[in-house]
């Protein structure tokens, strides 16, 4: 006991939270803990009712693109034996292009959050992926706080968990959404050391110090943006990248000016851009050689009818999109009936069928709120000393692109604004880098507030005063005009209060950590119930009946496609047999080239199923998904040895040859006849 005391003691202040992070997430991968619906979603769907594997929560159906989607592709992986291609999709699907899926080949380095796959039982690396994403981004968030709030260890562990318990951030959690985010603020963090041209204390006795140190950080940088860019998702990381983009140019404007009587600690500044160029080069080195090694497949996934190349109209702004501008709110995404009551339609996407949390989900503290208080930070330095602070510039730069976007109509289409890209990103996707830039913009609130002289504090005064009426009346407006949104409107006014509150505590000198302990309670109670906590994957991995039924009755040369239900999808391919029903995350041109002329329809990112009973060839039910028709004499029908589905069919060339009861659902395992 008193070596352990004297170790912990030893311990440096600022490793304190990381350790807590990286015992947490050891711990929740020898639990087999997760947030997965994977688990629930077999018992919901299929047994109806929870197994004790359930800790807490429940399934959330929107949440379909983990259980559905991301969960079965890598249990398909781990079936199959983690291959590069795997040919038990269609005619093989490349898998290093699913961001999410684990593979075996020299690529899978740069994504972290697979690796633990080839060194541990599958449950346990399931859990620890599951984590590291959370881990990763919290950890991010907490060193890049520390670069402009040196020695605030407490301060920088609230405002990580702020930006890593966002709303947006569990209900879109998956590796294309977190490690976004992740990835990009230790890049910031890894580019400003760079810059600062310091040795590190590991490298101190060597005499090349600073060389090491540089080869180092640069290295650290190019993997950084490596694994960034293979992320493969532009609607998140376009918002991202402007993020932290401009946020580097004003702390990098900020020094050189800081320096200017000092011209060799300026020529400094400047040299250390060559190295950051240079680690820039090398990662789109590596990216460009990663894509030019599975070009049909690139080809085939950027060059689809959906999503394929598309311009999203910017300034089409709803009453929707208005209520993830108040923070506060988020805790009501949780109530599914609440946001049913919004409406039947998206009102920026008439074609929607339906609003859903993630369409809807933001982070609690939005950066517009603090923009008043920023352009006083700015005003307030001009005036006191002449000089312009190019970091609170940036930020207020970044507030103006993002609210042009969501108002003026044809914004991102300008020839001034078209090179950013947001042409490309829908507002809800938006939402991401609006989040980031609000963490960023509390960080510099924190830090000038810090430093601003007492005579400006009356000014801060009113300012809070405006903050607290603002929530209380955006509660009760939302209250009134959505009522079943908002819910009780004593609940509502607690939370906008709670916000409110948290925003003028960190407006002060020396409160600033109650505020944000005020958010950070928030903030977890927006998300504690979003993903149901789960040990392990249930029986829906270990003993799923349907799947065990399916390797039983076909053998590898197999080819199955189930009818109807989407549920079970995926289910031949779980049983590593091949399939052409599923998630298909780029299309087989060649093979459904035979079964239609119209390349629309299969030309997509679909969920593919067949049925018996349409009259088309191909049939388009939604953006992401069609049904192709199942018939003796078709291409299908001469492929296809095995059909599963939750009905009876009427196929001469199909022949029952076992029925499965699951809870109340009983489904039924059609093969190809001998005569047929």
């Amino acid at each position: 006991m008193h070596k352990l005391k004297s170790l912990v003691k030893r311990v440096k202040p600022v490793w304190i939270f990381p350790i807590i992070i990286t015992v947490c997430l050891g711990a929740a991968t020898v639990g087999k803990l997760s947030g997965s619906s994977f688990g629930p979603y077999y018992d919901t769907f299929l047994t109806g009712s929870a197994t004790p594997r359930l800790i807490a929560g429940s399934t959330q159906p929107i949440r379909s693109d983990e259980w559905l989607v991301v969960t079965q592709f890598t249990i398909a992986q781990e079936k199959a034996g983690y291959p590069l291609i795997n040919h038990n999709l269609g005619s093989g699907k490349n898998m290093s292009l699913v961001t999410d899926a684990p593979y075996k080949e020299w690529s899978v380095i740069f994504k972290p959050q697979n690796l633990a796959f080839f060194a541990m039982p599958f449950e346990n690396a399931f859990a620890f992926k599951w984590w590291f994403l959370l881990a990763a981004l919290l950890l991010a968030i907490y060193f890049l706080t520390l670069r402009f709030l040196p020695d605030k260890y407490l301060t920088a562990s609230l405002i990580s968990i702020i930006g890593g318990f966002a709303p947006f951030i569990f209900w879109w959690y998956q590796s294309i959404t977190v490690l976004s985010v992740a990835w990009g603020c230790f890049a910031l963090v890894l580019a400003m050391r760079i810059v600062e041209m310091r040795s590190l204390s590991i490298f101190s006795a060597k005499k090349r110090s600073l060389l090491f140190t540089q080869i180092l950080l640069s290295s650290l940088l190019t993997y950084t943006i490596t694994a960034f860019l293979l992320l493969l998702y532009p609607a998140f990381q376009i918002p991202v990248l402007i993020v932290i983009g401009l946020i580097f140019t004003g702390w990098f404007l900020n020094a050189v000016f800081s320096t200017r009587k000092k011209s060799q600690a300026r020529r400094a500044l400047y040299k250390s851009l060559f190295m950051l160029a240079g680690s820039a080069i090398a990662a789109i080195l590596i990216v460009t050689i990663f894509l030019l090694t599975r070009l049909d497949a690139v080809k085939a996934l950027t060059q689809t009818s959906y999503p394929g190349s598309r311009v999203v109209a910017s300034g089409n702004y709803s009453s929707v999109d208005l209520l993830r501008q108040a923070g506060f709110n988020q805790y009501r995404l949780q109530d599914l009936a609440a946001v049913s009551s919004l409406g039947k339609k998206y009102e920026h996407n008439p074609k929607a069928s339906s609003i859903n949390q993630s369409e809807l989900s933001s982070y609690i503290v939005i950066p517009f709120i603090l923009l008043p208080q920023i352009i006083f930070f700015i005003w307030a330095r001009w005036r006191s000393k002449r000089k312009v602070n190019w970091l609170g510039s940036a930020i207020i730069l970044c507030n103006i692109i993002f609210m042009a976007h969501i108002f003026i109509p044809n914004f991102s289409v300008t020839v001034i604004f078209k090179p950013l890209g947001l042409y490309l990103i829908p507002i809800p996707r938006l939402q991401i880098g609006v989040g980031l830039l609000g963490i960023m913009s509390l960080i510099y609130v924190i830090k000038r507030m810090r430093i601003l002289p007492l005579k400006f504090t009356p000014y801060l005064y009113i300012y809070s005063g405006a903050i607290v009426l603002f929530y209380i009346a955006a509660a009760i407006i939302f209250s009134v005009k959505t009522s079943g949104f908002s819910g009780d409107i004593r609940v509502a006014l607690i939370a906008a209060i709670t916000l409110a509150a948290g925003l003028v505590l960190v407006a002060t000198k020396h409160r600033y950590n109650t505020g944000l302990s005020l958010i950070v309670a928030l903030s977890i109670g927006s998300v504690v119930f979003v993903q149901p906590l789960y040990s392990g994957l249930g029986v829906g991995y270990r003993d799923n009946t349907i799947v065990n039924k399916i390797a039983a009755i076909s053998d590898k040369a197999s080819v199955w496609a189930v009818a109807d239900t989407v549920v079970l999808e995926n289910y031949p391919w779980l049983a590593n047999r091949k399939t052409i029903s599923g998630v298909h995350p780029y299309p087989d041109l060649a093979f459904w080239s035979q079964v239609s002329s119209n390349k629309k329809t299969y030309n997509r990112y679909a969920h593919v199923l067949v049925s018996d009973s349409v009259q088309e060839e191909l049939a388009l039910i939604q953006p992401d998904v069609f049904i192709a028709k199942l018939s003796c004499t078709n291409h299908i029908g001469k492929t296809v040895t095995h059909v599963l589905t939750a009905h009876r069919m009427n196929l001469p060339c199909y022949q029952l040859t076992g029925e499965t009861t699951v809870g109340s659902g009983t489904y039924f395992f059609y093969k190809k006849a001998k005569q047929a």
